[in-house]
């Protein structure tokens, strides 16, 4: 009985999405999709025109803010030598919210500064070399923001071991954080895994009906695809591996 009802689930869901896929197309199709076709060159040649201004505008929106907060973070930061109770200490709370949110905004800046970079790589680009210099300036400020944050963690918690330029750095920081510390990495990285399980597989649906209305091509879903495939490939290696340990 059990698995007719999955059988039945799957070929609802399988219905719904052949459901959604058609009345996509349909839709693309009323809209009169030749005339959207070429808004993806113009945007695309807007973007790289203007990239210059666009990385600028990421350093203003989220670099400038991580050195806020990471000043506050440091303002507040309480002293080693005071003896009080680090769980229910305000300013600690304080603390690690400024630091979240620091690192949260460095860390998009970093992801975000590749991707203008990526953009800039143009011919149509009238500020090649000025999109390199930013980049770098950048991008190693961006970095070495990551460094200092780490040497302020390990200096506030001598347990807390790995050399933040070091390729093991990762690895030997995991070691050296407690079972609790452990455990909220471990939910936190299998509920991104899902996520983005899920994300990666909406994006290759749009994908897949841009190909059909847009002439992408086949590669925008071949690194769609190889990225799905890594990523899965990936927690089921490491997933074994940590069992066999």
């Amino acid at each position: 009985m059990k698995n007719k009802k999955d059988a039945l689930k799957l070929l609802l869901i399988m219905l719904v999405g052949g459901i959604v896929g058609a009345t996509s197309s349909t839709v693309l199709h009323a809209l009169e999709i030749n005339r959207l076709s070429d808004l993806g060159p113009r945007l695309m040649e807007h973007l790289v025109v203007h990239i210059l201004w666009y990385q600028i505008g990421a350093v203003v929106i989220f670099f400038v803010p991580t050195l806020l907060w990471l000043y506050k973070a440091k303002k507040i930061s309480v002293d080693d030598s005071e003896d009080v109770d680090l769980e229910e200490d305000t300013n600690n709370q304080l603390f690690d919210k400024y630091l979240y949110r620091g690192l949260l905004f460095n860390s998009v800046y970093f992801v975000i500064g590749f991707i203008l970079f990526g953009l800039s790589a143009d011919i149509r680009n009238p500020f090649f070399w000025s999109s390199i210099v930013v980049f770098l300036v950048f991008m190693f400020l961006s970095s070495y923001i990551e460094v200092k944050v780490v040497r302020s963690m390990q200096k506030a918690d001598p347990m807390k071991k790995g050399e933040p330029t070091s390729m093991k750095f990762n690895k030997d920081f995991l070691e050296s954080c407690d079972e609790a510390e452990k455990l909220q990495i471990y939910k936190s990285g299998y509920q991104s895994y899902v996520f983005t399980q899920t994300a990666i597989m909406i994006i290759f649906i749009i994908m897949f009906v841009s190909k059909l209305h847009f002439e992408l091509g086949n590669l925008p879903i071949l690194l769609v695809g190889g990225i799905w495939l890594l990523q899965l490939l990936s927690y089921f290696y490491y997933a074994a591996k940590n069992e066999k340990n």
